[in-house]
């Protein structure tokens, strides 16, 4: 048997995805789908997790949920409800050359969980992973979280363990397009106001407010500091194209009040002049409709005045087929498998068109 060994959770020798954070050798995932992905020769793969405040409370509804891949197959998937877990997702008898990804599947502003260590039976360290075909970023809400898709209906309400990014669109589309992704995305934020039941703006809710911040979680470590106020380097993950889909949870504050998609309209142009200052060279693809098109006309209007002031021509809107009830539901009336997957393949075949991808 070869030697354990171990490596620190933020071993640089390992594929970043997703925006992720480290402090004191833990490296910690907190928005949809970030992770890491390594080669090694091995006999034994142990993954050595710790736990943000979330397992204190009683909530278990905000247990961070992660998954674990060895060969592309899933070998684990679960909550973390302890605060320190060794998780063994290989062992052989003979040393093997495997790639193992670590995803966390569930959303930030609930919980994070912090690779502690790696652990391997191997004379050798592990190794990054190539990097893929292309680079995407997709900045959401909900259903770019995979919100509920794990659920077994839409009377079922929100928990992580029902939250599942990998079932929904913009994995899929990623992994379609043989695409690395970036996700950005918050259940119930928007441009100009988050999800809200009254008619009271939710401004604190709002995507533009923590997109150039690593995360926004409400977990929290030790003296780690809060992910909202740890600016993110964009250098760090360049993509060619970004995807923006928001505006069904602005829906619920603009109605049908003309002022107000207006408002929408407006907030988005500010957007807009963010990411490409962040991103300069890539496509923008707008989004909307999976969930109702109520304000895709201000998503074309705004893209049509930012062009108007910027003269910038590399972006594109387009509207997504709204959810068919016959496809079923997730928790809450989000997206069923079926439905994230007919959106994939829809916006698939646009950004092949628009990016000119041979896949």
């Amino acid at each position: 048997m070869l030697q354990r060994k171990e490596w620190s959770g933020d071993y640089g020798d390992v594929k970043q995805i997703g925006r992720t954070y480290s402090k004191d050798g833990i490296r910690w995932l907190s928005l949809s789908g970030s992770g890491i992905e390594f080669h090694c020769e091995t006999e034994l793969v142990e993954i050595a997790f710790v736990s943000d405040s979330s397992v204190h409370g009683q909530n278990g509804t905000d247990y961070a949920r992660f998954a674990m891949y060895i060969n592309e197959e899933l070998v684990f998937c679960d909550t973390l409800k302890e605060k320190q877990k060794i998780v063994k997702i290989f062992e052989s008898r003979i040393k093997q050359e495997i790639k193992v990804r670590i995803l966390k599947i569930s959303e930030a502003p609930h919980s994070m969980i912090g690779i502690e260590k790696i652990i391997l039976h191997s004379d050798l360290p592990s190794k990054k992973t190539e990097d893929l075909a292309h680079k995407i970023e997709f900045i959401g809400d909900s259903i770019t979280c995979g919100y509920g898709v794990d659920a077994e209906n839409e009377l079922v309400h929100f928990t992580t363990s029902t939250e599942n990014v990998t079932k929904a669109y913009a994995y899929l589309t990623a992994k379609e397009l043989n695409s690395d992704y970036s996700m950005v995305s918050y259940s119930g934020y928007g441009i100009v106001s988050g999800y809200t039941e009254s008619d009271k703006k939710d401004t604190i809710q709002i995507v533009p407010k923590y997109y150039q911040s690593v995360a926004r979680c409400f977990g929290t470590y030790k003296d780690m500091p809060l992910l909202e106020n740890v600016p993110w380097d964009f250098s760090k993950y360049i993509p060619e194209l970004i995807v923006i889909n928001l505006g069904t949870n602005d829906n619920t504050y603009c109605k049908d009040k003309k002022e107000r998609h207006e408002e929408y309209r407006d907030e988005y142009v500010k957007f807009l002049k963010v990411v490409r200052e962040k991103n300069r060279d890539a496509t923008i693809l707008c989004t909307l409709g999976l969930m109702g098109a109520n304000l895709y006309p201000m998503v074309e209007e705004a893209v049509t005045l930012y062009q108007k002031e910027t003269k910038d021509d590399n972006i594109v809107t387009f509207r997504l087929t709204e959810q068919d009830k016959a496809d079923g539901y997730g928790a809450d009336w989000h997206p069923s498998k079926v439905t994230h997957q007919k959106a994939a393949t829809q916006l698939t075949e646009k950004i092949k068109k628009i990016m000119g991808w041979q896949i």
